[in-house]
């Protein structure tokens, strides 16, 4: 399946600007060490005294870099959801995604995949 709008979501939302190749900062290294030790993320911004977006962004980085899987924070059914969304012409912000989706899937949700989709090659529509 390709999608002709991955560079432009990916760009949307910062996530082409992650260096796939970069090694993880220490704080990204002490989110992944807590996530493995089975912490929430709410669970490890409160010990990291960290807002829960910055856990987030953290997780949305660590999935880009391939430390995460994004089967582990969406369910098969909401990325088939959200990946085939992704192919609408008219779909333009992250707005326009989440509000062509049903309630139940989250931003969170959204930039997981989207963060799934920049870690792979991209390919082009024939």
């Amino acid at each position: 399946m390709s999608f002709p709008n991955c560079k432009f979501f990916a760009n949307l939302f910062k996530l082409i600007f992650i260096d796939k190749d970069e090694k993880l900062t220490s704080t990204l290294r002490y989110t992944l060490e807590l996530y493995k030790k089975n912490k929430c993320l709410e669970e490890i911004a409160k010990i990291r005294g960290l807002t829960s977006e910055q856990i987030e962004r953290h997780i949305i980085i660590l999935i880009t870099k391939s430390f995460i899987d994004v089967n582990d924070f969406v369910e098969k059914s909401k990325i088939e959801k959200i990946l085939n969304n992704l192919n609408n012409e008219n779909i333009v912000s992250l707005k326009k995604i989440k509000e062509s989706l049903s309630e139940d899937i989250t931003y969170f949700e959204i930039k997981c995949v989207l963060a799934d989709l920049n870690r792979r090659p991209i390919t082009k529509n024939k």
